[in-house]
């Protein structure tokens, strides 16, 4: 199972009599609601958030643009100002793993898949389940 790490933004848990989250970003692939300190709205969607970052680098070799330019966009109803990886990546990968990867990286987290088990079908031009 591969495990992406980076201990630049890696969270630390502190064991109490409460446990704690510490989120640190890392700008770029870090999804917004990772800015939120209390960490009550992350989940595998935020970790799908930063893996599809890792994959739009590959594609692209550029970072993804930092998420708080993407919502500061859309809060002006302006365009998203992150190329999609369809559009960068076009002819030299698949329209549907592209478009996976588009979704991953919807600045929203309710907008993105919840879950490994409902992305990895997109990624794979598979139907869902």
């Amino acid at each position: 199972m591969p495990v992406i790490l980076d201990f630049g933004s890696a969270r630390q848990a502190v064991v109490g009599r409460s446990e704690k989250m510490t989120s640190l970003l890392s700008m770029g692939y870090s999804p917004f609601e990772q800015y939120d300190s209390t960490g009550n709205r992350q989940g595998p969607w935020s970790d799908i958030y930063a893996l599809g970052g890792v994959i739009y680098r590959a594609i692209t070799g550029q970072k993804p643009l930092e998420a708080t330019m993407r919502i500061a966009s859309r809060l002006r109803n302006a365009p998203d100002p992150l190329p999609s990886a369809e559009e960068m990546g076009k002819g030299r990968y698949s329209r549907e793993f592209l478009r996976a990867v588009d979704k991953a990286l919807l600045v929203m987290e309710t907008e993105r898949p919840q879950s490994i088990r409902e992305w990895r079908p997109l990624l794979l031009g598979e139907r869902p389940e």
